[in-house]
């Protein structure tokens, strides 16, 4: 795993996502993406999620130093944005808790989305509001 300090400010998106904040961050030209965020998001446990990552995705997580919200740097890992959705399917409605289920599946279907969007176009379209727009 590589460690890897960025300027915030420089390098890193900030995407709205139901009502939290998810983050895209540019290594050597790539889009990264903060795990915890997204694992904790979900309602999932971070360390049992961070152990199977590392497995399985071993050879595209890196470290990157980021500036929180509260203006302290913290050491965050990231994951390929690439592999996101190969993360993401990994995790199977069926076997979370039955509180949780609802919000995996929504992660499951729109997380890498709307970070890939904001990556190369910079804002997200809400499809569910056209339609809802198109015919009020």
């Amino acid at each position: 795993m590589n460690t890897l300090a960025l300027k915030q400010s420089h390098c890193t998106i900030s995407v709205p996502f139901h009502g939290t904040d998810l983050f895209v961050v540019n290594h050597n030209g790539e889009p990264y993406t903060p795990m915890k965020p997204i694992v904790e998001g979900m309602g999932m446990d971070w360390a049992s999620q961070f152990t199977k990552m590392k497995k399985r995705f071993k050879s595209t997580i890196v470290e990157i130093t980021m500036v929180a919200s509260d203006g302290k740097s913290r050491l965050m890992i990231c994951l390929a944005l690439r592999k996101l959705a190969g993360w993401l399917n990994t995790i199977s409605p069926n076997k979370v808790k039955p509180e949780i289920r609802d919000r995996v599946i929504q992660y499951q279907e729109e997380c890498d989305d709307v970070l890939y969007e904001y990556w190369t176009k910079g804002q997200v379209v809400n499809p569910r509001k056209s339609c809802e727009d198109s015919t009020g």
